[in-house]
């Protein structure tokens, strides 16, 4: 409730003739939020999830609107949301990060690249591709570490971890050891994805149940596991649903509505005589005895489970959508890259479980970015406060899950290894600049395209986002929102 005498009540003081003679910009559903602004957290949390999503998308437009009366009331009631959610929104001067590097960030997250079209791949490197000459070179010739753009990758395990699969990739396309001084990332993603390609638009470099997320999804079960169970039952939803999806989470490190398969999680008559159809023993079992995890599993696994698909009363299957959709947000993802530290934007404490509505809806409607020249740079983010957040599927205090998944060796193993091949990436781009000056001269190479609107923007941006080398001092915030001077 509004104190007494306070700013905003004061601002806010609508008195009735004000009332009628405007009208409410709300839905009509929703106009009862304006006419009467006490307890609105109350009457909020007793909306729908639905109309919960519906009504920010709603203040949200009118909080923009300068000049509307109603634009700070609106903005108040947003304000009061983020304080349910422990989220705050911030605004500041962020480093810039460049396209090249949020999907790194991303495939690094999933381990899985995607098919790049020809018109993708630099003019130097397809130049290369085709001119291979007799010369033949040896394995120990391809020196990854001559490459600018594969120290920015090299940044990431994922990456680290596929090096000699890469250096062996190149060895056998034969292509010039030079090559690798002028290579962007896209061409490293070409070389990728025809060394892991099965025929299909993504390869997996990394295998889908080794991937950071889905480490992250089975680390989440493994700590949040019991209570995440508890939290959906609370909810009312299916018991069979709920434990077909945590035995998927726990197993695969998914959470894929799509494919998850819902079975009985007790005997049932149908169960038993499918079962006894197929050849299994069922003489020692009875109608109402749980089906062991294990034997649910070898079901699956061995694409026999219709035998034990679950089924309602009426016969029809349990409406597995009923089930929250959840989404991997990055929270903090890319504010601060802090000269190019990119691998700490997958690490856990990175990582929240959110509600897919929720995620796009809530979370990323408050996103404000420039995109300038394949780069990116944000000036204002709705983070999640609590560091040790790892679930979110409501705006309700029950609707949250916390945890610590970073207080191990294995995580302070992998930060420590990760910061020794920290880079930056517009020096990283100065370096490739040069070497393709480098290239050309040496090889006198004539490409109409060299001096292409990519080749003009990288001058640029190198130009104008100089400042963010580690040698220049610039204001920025840093950890806990302070703002600092490097």
């Amino acid at each position: 409730m509004r104190a007494k005498g306070s700013k905003f009540a004061r601002k806010h003081a609508f008195n009735e003739d004000e009332k009628i003679k405007k009208l409410s910009p709300l839905s009509p559903e929703f106009e009862d939020f304006f006419n009467n602004h006490y307890s609105f957290t109350k009457r909020f949390l007793k909306l729908s999830y639905n109309e919960q999503i519906k009504l920010i998308s709603e203040l949200y437009n009118i909080s923009g609107i300068s000049d509307d009366s109603y634009a700070d009331l609106s903005a108040f009631y947003i304000q009061k949301i983020h304080e349910l959610t422990d989220s705050d929104y911030e605004e500041g001067v962020y480093e810039p990060v460049a396209i090249d590097e949020k999907r790194l960030i991303r495939m690094d997250c999933h381990g899985s690249i995607n098919c790049r079209r020809i018109d993708q791949l630099s003019d130097l490197y397809r130049y290369f591709n085709s001119h291979h000459g007799s010369k033949k070179y040896l394995l120990r010739e391809y020196d990854l570490e001559t490459s600018p753009n594969w120290k920015v990758m090299a940044q990431f395990e994922s990456f680290r971890s596929i090096a000699p699969k890469i250096k062996h990739a190149l060895y056998k396309m034969q292509i010039n050891p030079d090559a690798l001084k002028i290579m962007t990332i896209n061409d490293f993603c070409d070389v990728i994805y025809k060394k892991f390609s099965d025929g299909s638009e993504k390869a997996h470099f990394i295998p889908g149940q080794a991937s950071i997320k889905s480490r992250y999804i089975k680390q989440f079960m493994k700590e949040c596991g019991d209570s995440f169970s508890r939290t959906l039952l609370e909810k009312g939803l299916d018991e069979r649903c709920i434990k077909a999806l945590c035995n998927q989470m726990k197993r695969f490190g998914s959470c894929n509505l799509d494919t998850l398969v819902i079975t009985e999680t007790h005997y049932t008559e149908r169960t038993l005589k499918n079962l006894k159809k197929a050849g299994f023993d069922t003489k020692n079992l009875t109608v109402g005895m749980p089906i062991p995890e294990d034997f649910i599993n070898y079901l699956i696994d061995n694409k026999k489970e219709q035998l034990i698909l679950a089924r309602n009363n009426d016969g029809s299957l349990p409406d597995k959508y009923s089930l929250p959709r959840l989404e991997l947000h990055h929270n903090h993802a890319v504010k601060f890259a802090d000269a190019g530290y990119l691998a700490s934007s997958n690490y856990p404490d990175r990582f929240v479980l959110v509600e897919a509505k929720m995620h796009r809806g809530y979370y990323h409607l408050f996103d404000s970015l420039i995109k300038q020249n394949d780069m990116q740079n944000y000036f204002s983010r709705l983070d999640i406060s609590n560091r040790y957040t790892r679930m979110r599927i409501g705006f309700a205090t029950s609707d949250a899950l916390y945890g610590d998944f970073e207080n191990n060796q294995a995580f302070y193993k992998r930060a420590a290894e990760d910061k020794k091949y920290r880079v930056n990436y517009f020096e990283c781009q100065e370096e490739y600049a040069k070497n393709v000056e480098d290239i050309v001269e040496k090889y006198n190479i004539e490409i109409m395209n060299y001096g292409s609107k990519r080749t003009q923007d990288l001058a640029q941006n190198i130009k104008t986002f100089k400042k963010f080398t580690p040698s220049a001092k610039i204001k920025h915030y840093r950890k806990n929102g302070k703002k600092t001077e490097r």
